[in-house]
């Protein structure tokens, strides 16, 4: 299982996931990104605004997070950041394509030991 927000890579990241044999779980803000998710193949794409979307990413994960996030997206807010780091599993990676703030909220990713 992979989180990954659509963002500036889309279609190709999806269509190397498919054939890795990975499921990804597409996140975006934008709605049309979202369908081009869909179009592409991806089993699961939710908007990041929807309630909720922690507990359903942990029911599809049956509860352990997901493996890898990748954020493929240049943001200048923290909330996707933070987002990962409470959704991912323990002792896994979050994989950053683009450029994030600094001043992240650290606390999710010294607890579970989560690489960045």
């Amino acid at each position: 299982m992979c989180c990954n927000w659509f963002g500036t890579y889309r279609v190709n990241n999806l269509e190397i996931l498919n054939a890795s044999g990975i499921i990804p779980i597409v996140i975006d803000l934008n709605p049309n990104l979202i369908d081009l998710a869909k179009k592409n193949g991806a089993q699961y794409t939710f908007n990041r605004h929807i309630e909720g979307l922690e507990n359903t990413i942990m029911d599809i994960t049956r509860g352990y997070g997901a493996d890898a996030v990748i954020i493929t997206t240049a943001i200048t807010y923290l909330d996707l950041v933070n987002f990962a780091g409470i959704i991912s599993r323990k002792k896994r990676r979050i994989i950053i394509v683009g450029v994030i703030p600094t001043g992240f909220n650290k606390k999710n990713y010294y607890k579970k030991e989560l690489d960045l």
